[in-house]
């Protein structure tokens, strides 16, 4: 089971952290911030962005970025406290216990 204190909190990914973590012989995971750009609305309005969790699984050895994408499952959640918890519930459903 994978605990809210290993996934740790909101200012670890604003200062561009990203995690990792699972076991090299079974699923691993990754977490990172996401950060979508809005295009304005108006002609002259301001672009806009929006954060979010991007939560990324994969069942093989090889790390992240030799990973072929059709082997990861990705979801995405709100960047806030209720979105961590929605990460930490939905990676627990993902990743069997040993």
């Amino acid at each position: 089971m994978i605990t809210g204190d290993v996934i740790f909190d909101l200012p670890f990914y604003n200062a561009k952290g990203i995690l990792t973590g699972g076991d090299i012989y079974g699923p691993r995971y990754r977490i990172a911030k996401l950060t979508v750009e809005h295009e304005p609305v108006e002609e002259g309005g301001e672009t806009t962005s929006e954060n979010f969790f991007e939560v990324c699984i994969w069942h093989a050895s090889t790390c992240y970025e030799k990973t072929p994408e059709e082997q990861i499952t990705r979801k995405i959640f709100p960047f806030d406290a209720e979105g961590r918890e929605a990460v930490l519930a939905w990676l627990n459903e993902q990743i069997p216990e040993r």
